[in-house]
């Protein structure tokens, strides 16, 4: 293999970009029962069958004629590449495009050891019958239209590429923006209650002082029985004018500078609130065509506790049932 030009290599990249994702798109259809155009990127590519096919090559040139290192080689060179791209992916994007947590002996979702063994099997595979096919029709194909065709695809790669890349994004960034609005409304709403309850707490103080003054009135009446009817009535006209004094200024103290900022708390939230809201309508919707084929052809799509509850509901906008706890 080491006869292979540079032009050829990336046109093999190609070939099993291809291969996989014929292979992908059969199986995720059949399962789906209706066509999935699978993949990270909308044509006819998958780029880590491309990269897959390629190491799987690569881990079987020191391994020549001997089965069992072909098999184990290609495996754990293809699980590993599995593993960076998932782990990359999830990290960048928010979201796993593969998910093999509900499969035993899986790691971080990302690979199991079923799909290892497929791997190798693989590798055996496309060494020992696929690429000898393949490598027969690339080196009858002058270098000149080979370097064309190439040329060709890696434009056509690069700009659906760029293009995924950004959908991946919008993606990554409406999940992001809608669980920041679950936070904030969250906040919104502790703070509501404490501003509630503080507010109550001063009425409820408000009302025990005017209690208490009245209390003290009543038992200083009690306390004149023996007073002259003259006293008497001079000090309870006194006392009645003390009285709606009192009460006028309890009354006029109710709408307190802490109960206004309170009501204008709770109307601000309310404001935000609603806008929120609107927010959170508005990105769910999910009107962006790339955004809605990058979900609808990866049905199997899932993403971290954090943001699942976010991709369900996108999933539901976009026709996708949703992945299942």
């Amino acid at each position: 293999m080491a006869e292979y030009t540079a032009i050829q290599w990336i046109f093999f990249f190609f070939v099993y970009c291809l291969v996989g994702w014929i292979w992908e798109t059969c199986y995720v259809s059949a399962k789906q029962h209706r066509f999935v155009n699978r993949g990270f990127l909308r044509g006819p590519f998958l780029p880590i069958y491309g990269s897959g096919g390629i190491i799987m090559l690569f881990a079987a040139i020191p391994c020549k004629g001997n089965l069992v290192l072909t098999f184990l080689s290609g495996m754990f060179a293809a699980t590993l590449l599995e593993l960076v791209t998932g782990e990359l992916m999830l990290r960048i994007f928010k979201v796993r495009y593969w998910d093999y947590t509900p499969k035993r002996f899986n790691y971080r979702g990302h690979i199991c050891l079923s799909s290892s063994i497929a791997w190798g099997v693989a590798t055996l595979f496309i060494n020992l019958v696929l690429h000898k096919a393949v490598s027969g029709v690339v080196l009858k194909i002058p270098e000149h239209v080979l370097t064309v065709i190439t040329d060709l695809l890696m434009a056509g790669f690069l700009v659906d590429l760029s293009l995924s890349v950004k959908a991946a994004i919008d993606l990554r960034n409406i999940l992001v923006r809608m669980e920041e609005a679950r936070a904030e409304m969250g906040r919104l709403q502790k703070r509501l209650d404490v501003v509630i309850a503080l507010g109550s707490q001063d009425i409820e103080q408000m009302k025990e002082s005017l209690s208490q003054k009245l209390d003290e009135l009543n038992q200083k009446v009690d306390d004149i029985t023996d007073r002259t009817q003259e006293s008497w009535e001079n000090w309870k006209a006194e006392t009645e004018q003390k009285m709606n004094l009192l009460k006028d200024r309890y009354r006029e103290a109710l709408p307190t500078e802490s109960i206004q900022k309170m009501r204008d708390e709770m109307t601000e939230s309310q404001l935000r609130f609603r806008r929120m809201l609107e927010e959170h309508d508005r990105m769910s919707s999910v009107k962006d065509f790339l955004v809605r084929s990058m979900v609808r052809g990866n049905p199997n799509m899932t993403t971290t506790d954090r943001y699942r509850e976010f991709l369900e509901e996108i999933q539901k906008k976009t026709g996708q049932p949703g992945k299942k706890k």
